[in-house]
């Protein structure tokens, strides 16, 4: 089968788990139909590894691109309460690249809040998530909001800017 045909299978593949995953009329609470392998319809290394990571995901939305796979999902926290989370899986070497996980306005480290009173003070926080890569480390991404402009800034641990994107 010539490379052509493998791709557009591939795709065939991943498009059917994703109107599969997206369509399901599940409680977007109820643990009780966890997301398996019978369930993803494409590459198995990404479904399994997603299945064995994230086994109590719910309300599982997946995008696929032409080099990554990936799934926003709520997880219930063993406290009660419900995180916001994202996986990005490369396609090639079908391995977790990136994890990002919502973080309360009041878990944010001191040193992170205290980068972003010093620099964006004119700024509202929108959204905060932690943010673990395989390869870069890891990093805080803050959404910051003005009447006018719209940030996303990403501070390391220690609350020093690594990039700012927006206008």
């Amino acid at each position: 089968m010539n490379i052509v045909k493998k791709s557009l299978l591939l795709m065939l593949s991943l498009s059917c788990a994703v109107m599969t995953l997206s369509c399901s009329e599940n409680d977007p609470l109820d643990e009780s139909t966890p997301i398996t392998t019978e369930t993803a319809n494409f590459p198995a290394l990404i479904a399994e590894d997603f299945v064995a990571s994230f086994p109590k995901a719910t309300s599982i939305d997946w995008e696929i691109d032409s080099m990554y796979a990936s799934a926003s999902f709520t997880l219930r926290h063993r406290l009660g309460e419900t995180l916001e989370m994202g996986v990005w899986y490369n396609l090639l070497d079908q391995k977790k690249k990136l994890v990002s996980t919502e973080v309360a306005f009041d878990s944010i480290p001191d040193v992170v809040m205290n980068s972003i009173n010093v620099n964006y003070s004119g700024y509202q926080i929108n959204y905060i998530s932690y943010v673990e890569t395989a390869s870069n480390g890891n990093y805080y991404e803050v959404g910051l909001k003005t009447n006018r402009n719209s940030l996303k800034v990403k501070f390391d641990e220690q609350g020093n800017v690594l990039a700012e994107y927006g206008n």
